[in-house]
């Protein structure tokens, strides 16, 4: 892999000491440079277990250089770490501040989100705040003890955690990344939390204690949004429909007969049949709503929720959050989600679905903070629920967070669910990632799991939701991974994994050529109960 971009010279930043190994330092981020404390006009003092920091001046050219503004800190002294609150002011609009760490030692890092428990040392290792796993917390290992790293801020803003030993100095640093709409001559950074020599139960208990102060989370025992029915799934069925390339994997009443034919080795209140491609050409069709028409049209659909009904099974329809194409929603300029400069469209992904080795350029990403698109979606949503009294909806992409300067990413999709669990109390809403803040709206999430890999952390995010297998786990046979982009990656049986669904793909040979598959998986499904 390919090293950090870097600085090529060390920034003279100076240090403050927080014990008699351990010690801070800060860099500002404006615009168009990396500033520093200017040493010279730079005051500690102590106040009570505090240490109060304030900077006269900055400095830039690597410190060589003085430069206007002013540098604010409080470090509180907290069981065995601190917490630090900064703030700092500058003629060119800031964004960005990083806060360092130094005198640690060397170890393995790993993150609330972490799949495959924690990484082994490396040169350098760079925590992006997850959006794919809760996120939140940061670990670094060393023996049976931990440091952890956390903030305090109450929005969903850029976090990133680094840790290096590039040069032999081995350094932790926390960045934090204003909102791009709120960039100005002043950055105030939400508190950073440092605890030393833990113990990794003790980090996590805090974060969460945090976490359901402030957005009301409660345990999955005891949520209202999750249906009865849903507490007695088993297996999820992933019926792939019509692929970008108008490809049919499964029409309606294939689908139909999928299901007619698998609750012969499971009831039909263990399975939750779960539709990518419902709408027509997958993702081209998107923002499209109603069923495709080579699928079966709306006739089709309705027959095909009459034998799922019938056989006392729930159907979730897959919809997308953000990604539509560009020449089916005229307001898209409106929408577009930008770079954090405002300057270019700034895409989640680019795929290839053509197989022409190149992404497709219409396929665009729309922000849920622009009024008229976020409506847009609303009505389209709750059009679908009440047309066809649907159980359950699920939700592509709103893992994403995009820093965009022209709308709220977060503050739009806090909108569109609060508004869609008002109206819908007994639908179930499902997403794609876990991000720790969005999990008050969505209970059941999908994850990528791949063979023989784990949540690192469950007794955090299982203390909330209930995950299942990604949208591109490979059918029986060959593993095609349907309306996916992902194309053929292999197949593997689905492992036992405590509050994780797993899922069965069906595609267009899977009951003709795999139902000696499709049976073992099925009656396997009946004997765990990963809802619990």
């Amino acid at each position: 892999m390919r090293p950090l971009d870097d600085l090529s010279f060390w920034f003279r930043n100076p240090r403050i000491a927080i014990g008699h190994e351990r010690s801070l330092s800060f860099q500002v981020f404006s615009i168009d440079d990396v500033l520093g404390l200017d040493e010279t006009r730079l005051s500690v003092r102590e106040s009570g277990n505090d240490l109060v920091v304030h900077a006269e001046g900055l400095t830039n050219a690597g410190g060589t250089l003085q430069a206007p503004g002013k540098f604010d800190a409080i470090v509180r002294s907290i069981m065995s770490g601190v917490e630090i609150d900064a703030k700092a002011e500058h003629p060119v609009p800031l964004k960005a501040m990083k806060t360092l760490v130094h005198g640690l030692e060397p170890g393995s890092v790993d993150h609330l989100g972490s799949r495959t428990g924690s990484c082994p040392p490396e040169d350098e290792t760079l925590i992006w705040d997850p959006y794919w796993t809760p996120g939140g917390v940061a670990f670094l290992y060393r023996d049976d003890r931990v440091t952890a790293f956390g903030s305090k801020d109450i929005g969903v803003r850029p976090k990133r955690y680094y840790f290096g030993a590039r040069t032999g100095r081995f350094v932790a640093e926390l960045i934090y990344e204003e909102d791009a709409a709120s960039w100005a001559t002043s950055i105030e950074v939400p508190t950073w939390w440092v605890e030393f020599d833990t113990q990794v139960d003790a980090a996590i208990e805090r974060y969460a204690t945090w976490l359901e102060g402030v957005d009301g989370l409660v345990g999955w025992d005891v949520r209202s949004d999750v249906p009865a029915w849903a507490r007695d799934l088993r297996l999820v069925v992933t019926l792939h429909g019509e692929h970008w390339t108008g490809y049919v994997f499964n029409t309606f009443s294939e689908m139909a007969e999928t299901l007619r034919r698998i609750t012969d080795w499971i009831p039909g209140r263990h399975v939750l049949a779960y539709l990518p491609g419902h709408c027509g050409r997958y993702y081209r069709s998107y923002p499209g709503d109603e069923p495709g028409e080579r699928l079966g049209g709306r006739e089709g659909f309705l027959r095909l929720l009459e034998t799922a009904e019938g056989l006392g099974a729930h159907v979730m329809p897959m919809f997308g959050a953000h990604g539509v194409n560009a020449s089916r929603y005229a307001r898209w300029r409106d929408a577009v989600v930008t770079d954090r400069y405002g300057f270019v469209p700034e895409l989640l992904n680019l795929p290839d679905w053509d197989s022409d080795r190149a992404g497709e350029g219409q396929q665009l990403f729309l922000n849920l903070g622009e009024q008229g698109f976020r409506e847009h979606l609303l009505e389209t949503l709750a059009s679908q629920v009440e047309r066809y009294g649907l159980d359950a909806v699920f939700l592509d992409t709103v893992h994403w967070r995009p820093n965009d300067p022209r709308h709220d990413m977060w503050q739009g999709l806090v909108k569109l669910m609060s508004e869609l669990k008002a109206r819908f109390p007994g639908v179930l809403w499902s997403s794609e990632g876990a991000h720790a803040r969005q999990m008050r709206f969505f209970p059941l999430v999908q994850l990528e799991l791949y063979e023989g890999q784990r949540v690192a952390h469950p007794g955090f995010l299982y203390r909330y939701v209930r995950t299942f297998d990604h949208l591109d786990t490979g059918a029986p046979g060959l593993g095609s991974s349907g309306v996916h982009e992902r194309g053929f990656h292999g197949f593997h049986e689905p492992e036992d994994r405590p509050h994780h669904l797993p899922a069965l793909a069906i595609v267009d040979d899977t009951m003709r050529d795999y139902l000696d598959v499709v049976e073992r998986v099925c009656r396997a499904a009946v004997t765990r109960d990963p809802m619990a």
